[in-house]
């Protein structure tokens, strides 16, 4: 395990452990306690592990950690199932996902989608949440992606830096830290990565928000909910967001917003109509599957 590695996961530990009360765990609460979390003893005892080597796991030394004793230390801390797979991919000690070209690709099915879905806004978005292709009113949903580069097209970075995106949601503090636990989530599979890494530092710097959210070391899988948003060409509307994988590119995540009452919907088919002179949809030029025209 690199040091990279044995860094991040020993934050993830000391998180989880400062977050555990004694009471949780079935320990009395006796006399004056400088944290509010568990100590680092007691993880021990409750994990069955000597507290030298625990202490050692979490101040990222170089030591030996199999999967079974990760699990037991899992149990101590009461990890959900996401958070257990996190602590052993940060350990490099779960299956990456494999790396193959058409992972992070844009299908014709993908492209398809997008276009049929019209007026309802829809997206494709990679692990990293770069956004890899939209259709129309996605593009219209938060100002006009359009006028931003496509290098600078992702969604963690557009919901820290861009007015648009800032102004667009109803509760931008908990939709940015929905964000930054999905990225950080998705991450135990990249610590090595400099792209990634330096992504982190370059909004840790610019953005107090987003250091105190990744100070938190939250971790959160896709999952489907209600945004209320608000959009600058037909005001508020609030989604139902559902998201899913296909086989042929397991990496590229297709994101669908659909109304959740009749006047968003009325007002999504006035965005689409607002901009029917526009693309059907946008797909960026590198990710593109082989064989799938362009949009």
């Amino acid at each position: 395990m690199g040091e990279t590695r044995r860094k991040a996961l020993a934050e993830f530990l000391r998180s989880r452990r400062d977050r555990l009360s004694p009471e949780a765990v079935g320990i009395p609460r006796a006399g004056r306690r400088r944290a509010p979390g568990l100590r680092r003893e007691e993880v021990a005892a409750l994990a069955g592990v000597g507290l030298t080597w625990y202490t050692w796991l979490e101040q990222g030394r170089a030591i030996n950690a199999s999967a079974q004793v990760l699990a037991a230390v899992a149990d101590a801390l009461r990890l959900e199932s996401h958070e257990r797979d996190h602590l052993l991919r940060l350990a490099g000690l779960s299956p990456g996902k494999a790396r193959d070209e058409r992972a992070q690709t844009v299908t014709e099915a993908h492209r398809l989608l997008l276009e049929r879905i019209l007026p309802y806004p829809a997206c494709v978005v990679d692990d990293k949440l770069d956004l890899l292709a939209y259709n129309r009113t996605y593009r219209r949903l938060y100002g006009d992606l359009g006028a931003i580069p496509e290098r600078d097209r992702n969604c963690l970075m557009l919901i820290v830096c861009d007015p648009g995106w800032r102004a667009g949601f109803a509760d931008h503090p908990e939709a940015l830290h929905s964000y930054v636990s999905r990225f950080r989530g998705a991450m135990a599979d990249h610590m090595d990565d400099p792209s990634w890494t330096g992504m982190v530092e370059q909004l840790r710097a610019l953005s107090p928000q987003f250091a105190e959210s990744w100070r938190r070391h939250d971790i959160q899988a896709p999952e489907d909910r209600r945004w209320r948003l608000h959009c600058p060409y037909v005001g508020c509307v609030e989604l139902d967001s559902t998201s899913f994988t296909h086989a042929v590119a397991p990496k590229s995540r297709m994101v669908t917003l659909t109304p959740s009452d009749e006047p968003t919907r009325a007002a999504l088919a006035r965005l689409d109509a607002m901009f029917a002179s526009e693309p059907t949809t946008t797909v960026r030029s590198d990710a593109l599957a082989n064989g799938s025209p362009g949009g």
